[in-house]
């Protein structure tokens, strides 16, 4: 079931010509250089140290790594994460 309502979300993103993160909520990671990373869509913090930030969201767990990382701002949609960022991946 949550496959066929995935791929409804993409038709019809493709349809209207629409980004799949906002009809999908699907995540949205905008990497800012080396020292920011913006996830929008997420679902909350898993893990967090200076060292590794993992933020839980639709597709998995989105796993920052740096050092001196700090969350800069949480909100309902959206948070970011400052610091050195080294490595960012997604762990389905």
């Amino acid at each position: 079931m949550e496959r066929i309502r995935e791929s409804l979300a993409e038709r019809l993103a493709s349809a209207l010509d629409l980004p799949q993160d906002v009809v999908g909520d699907l995540p949205k990671t905008t990497l800012i250089g080396d020292s920011r990373v913006l996830v929008e869509n997420h679902r909350g913090l898993i893990r967090y140290s200076p060292r590794e930030i993992r933020i839980r969201t639709a597709r998995g767990e989105l796993v920052v790594t740096g050092t001196r990382l700090h969350i800069g701002s949480i909100l309902r949609q959206e948070l970011v994460v400052g610091g050195r960022i080294l490595h960012i991946e997604l762990r389905r």
